[in-house]
This record gives structure tokens, C-alpha cells and sequence, in this order.
């Protein structure tokens, strides 16, 4: 073989060495970050874990409505016994994470920016350690421990909404305009939401950021029921006249039961059912509070709302 035949081999083969070398070397630091990734993440959710889950409300009002407000020993026997139906549903209960819990993690969540592959690593990685959670029930009802479960461990991972993530426009707008102590929390609730965030909608929330300006609870329950309004906008190009139209609606249902109140005090129920005139089971209280909440962020951000003077009711709403 003639000598520059040797060198173009040798050079060939040299090449194919450092390609695969360099392969090799990207693939171990890519291991090497989803590693890291994956252990910030687990280390994170089991001292939290760790340090105690505390049931809220509504978790310990079903628990008690199921059980009948069932003791500690009670509630244990029911987890350590794998016949028991309702055992995976109480788990699952106890292991939600609530906002609080979501509102921790979230600087995290952001900043590792899951894909789906890396949540199934992620629980496995999770189950392997065995992590036991510390269970607190309010009203001094006491506390215990629960082994956390590949199940338990699924439900937990999967409303943490890990791979959702937020258009830019709507970080920045936070990270702008919202209260320090109210960031992580805004943006748990924006994961966590339905909405489809279109051009309008993400358009929209940044105005909302940008002009609410209100206490602390004043904030949060605007933005509670932002989120919900906007789940169900239909026409996202007016979504000030669909802020109207769901006002309309209020003041309607209002007036209805208004209307139904003043008709019992002359009429007995009895005959107004005869005459075919329904109950309306409607929250007058709530209604009012959603049309003053309507009010906030209309005026806020479209500078205007629209006071409807006149009887409104109508049979087809």
C-alpha cells in the first residue's frame, strides 16, 4: 500500500475516533445533567415530604364525609390494608400536592424545564429512595406516617403539571408586575389552569398583571376567577363583551331569585310550584361577589364597565 494511502487511512481513522469520542463525551454530559436535574428535583419533593404533608380542608371534609370522621388508627388501618377499595383513593387524597406544596417547587419547575420522558425518570428516581410522608391532620387530630407508594408517587408527579410550560410573555409579566410574595404561586395557578393561551388570552393576563393592582387576597381571588372566565370564552377576539355578557348573566340570575323572594312573601310555595314558577337555587351572596370582581378587572384593564339599569331577567337565560 502506497504511503499516502496509509496516511489517508490513518487520518480517516483518527477522525471516526474523535467523532465517536465527542459522541460519547456529549452523551455522558447530557446523562450527567438529566442526573442532576432529576436529583435537585427528588431532593426537593422529599424534604418536603419529609417535613410533613398537612390536609386541608377540603381533603379532611371527604375524608370524614367517607369515613365518618375516622381516628388516626382508623384512617392507618384503611392504608395498611390492601383489600380495602377506598385504600388508593385515600392515598392519592393524602398525597396531592396542594397549591403551597406546588408553590415550593415552582422556582424549580421552571428553571429544569421538564419534558415528558424526564417525568417518568423522575419518578422512578423518586420511588427508588423510599420516601415516607409525615401526615399532619388539622385541629390537633394528630399525625402519621405514610410510605409513599409508585401510585402515590404517580398522582403526586402528575399534578405538578411539570411539562407545562408558560409562554415567556406571561413569565416576564409576573416577574414584572406581580407581588414578590405572590410570584410562585401566579404561576402555579397558571400551569395548573385549562385555558388555552392564545395570542388574545396571554395578551389579556399580561394586562391583567400589569393593572390589577389590589391587596394580596383582593389579587388572588381576581386572578381565580380570571382563570376560570377565561376557560370558558369562546370568542377570545371580545373578551371584554364576554366579561359583560357573563355580568348580564349575574345580574339576571339575581334579579330572578330577587323576584322569586318578593313572589313567596304574597304566594305560598305551594301554589307558586302549581303555577309552574321553579326555585331558583342560586347564591345571591355569590352573585354579587362575582359582579364586583367583574367590575375590578373590567375597569382595570379595559377602562370601562357597563351598569345595566334596567330589568334584565329573562327566561332564556
Amino acid at each position: 500500500m502506497r504511503p499516502h494511502c496509509l496516511f489517508t487511512l490513518w487520518i480517516t481513522l483518527l477522525t471516526g475516533l474523535v467523532r465517536f469520542d465527542l459522541r460519547l463525551g456529549t452523551d455522558q454530559h447530557h446523562t450527567m445533567d438529566s442526573d442532576n436535574k432529576y436529583d435537585l428535583m427528588t431532593n426537593a419533593i422529599i424534604k418536603i415530604l419529609n417535613n410533613g404533608v398537612a390536609l386541608n380542608a377540603d381533603a379532611l371534609h371527604f375524608i370524614d364525609s367517607t369515613f365518618s370522621t375516622p381516628t388516626i388508627e382508623q384512617i392507618k388501618r384503611i392504608i395498611d390494608d390492601p383489600t380495602n377499595c377506598e385504600r388508593e383513593a385515600l392515598i392519592q387524597l393524602i398525597c396531592f400536592p396542594d397549591e403551597s406544596i406546588q408553590a415550593r417547587l415552582e422556582p424549580l419547575v421552571e428553571r429544569l424545564s421538564f419534558q415528558q420522558n424526564d417525568v417518568d425518570a423522575l419518578l422512578h428516581k423518586i420511588v427508588s429512595k423510599h420516601p415516607a410522608v409525615m401526615v399532619h391532620l388539622p385541629d390537633e387530630r394528630g399525625s402519621f406516617p405514610l410510605s409513599f407508594s409508585f401510585s402515590a408517587a404517580e398522582h403526586f408527579i402528575c399534578h405538578l403539571n411539570l411539562t407545562k410550560l408558560l409562554d415567556q410573555r406571561l413569565v416576564d409579566g409576573i416577574g414584572r408586575y406581580v407581588d414578590e410574595a405572590l410570584k410562585n404561586l401566579t404561576k402555579v395557578k397558571l400551569r395548573n389552569s385549562r385555558i388555552r393561551f392564545t395570542e388574545n388570552n396571554i395578551v389579556w393576563m399580561v394586562s391583567f398583571f400589569k393593572t390589577i393592582t389590589a391587596m394580596p387576597d383582593e389579587f388572588i381571588e381576581s386572578l381565580n376567577f380570571a382563570l376560570e372566565f377565561l376557560e370558558g370564552v369562546m370568542d377570545e377576539a371580545n373578551i371584554y363583551r364576554a366579561l359583560m355578557d357573563l355580568k348580564k348573566f349575574y345580574i339576571s340570575t339575581l334579579e330572578r331569585a330577587e323576584e322569586f323572594e318578593a313572589q313567596l312573601k304574597k304566594i305560598n310555595m305551594e301554589t307558586l310550584i302549581l303555577q309552574g314558577i321553579k326555585t331558583p337555587y342560586f347564591d345571591k351572596a355569590d352573585a354579587r361577589y362575582n359582579i364586583k370582581i367583574i367590575d375590578r378587572i373590567s375597569l382595570s384593564i379595559h377602562g370601562k364597565t357597563e351598569y345595566f339599569k334596567e330589568l334584565i331577567y329573562q327566561d332564556t337565560w
